[in-house]
């Protein structure tokens, strides 16, 4: 297995690396199939990863989207509910003293064994995060050999 980590803070350089890693997960494995956790989503997120499959399709996709701070958008819960083969849950912790907040994607192959996991701090499936993430980020990229 080969592991990756990457790095991307605010005054990085490279304000988009982990935008072009989570694109170039998706491409050079020609993966089809995503499982995505996010506390936040928008419409223009959700195009942005929907983008990152044109290549190859997206043939099977399970989401988990957050309520709890109110920046999820009516739009992008819509968009990922019409993609074919897509399930869409919801998740509030809004009675209790917890919040949802997590920030984790999987993508796969359909009918292989190959997966690739790209498990984010502080990266929502929001356009304005992925190119400008409230705070340092980092990912963890992994693949079979």
């Amino acid at each position: 297995m080969k592991t990756s980590f990457l790095i991307q803070s605010k005054n990085g350089a490279r304000q988009d690396i982990l935008q072009a890693a989570v694109t170039a997960c998706i491409g050079h494995g020609q993966l089809d199939c995503a499982r995505v956790a996010v506390a936040y989503a928008t419409v223009s997120g959700a195009r942005a990863l929907q983008a990152a499959f044109d290549n190859h399709g997206l043939q099977e996709s399970r989401w988990l989207l957050g309520l709890d701070d109110a920046l999820t958008q009516p739009g992008a819960i819509a968009l990922l509910r019409s993609l074919p083969h897509s399930t869409v849950h919801i998740a509030s912790f809004e009675k209790s003293r917890r919040r949802f907040h997590p920030k984790f994607y999987a993508f796969a192959r359909a009918g292989s064994h190959i997966q690739r996991v790209l498990v984010v701090l502080r990266y929502l499936l929001t356009v304005v995060r992925a190119h400008r993430p409230i705070g340092p980020a980092a990912g963890l990229r992994t693949r079979g050999a």
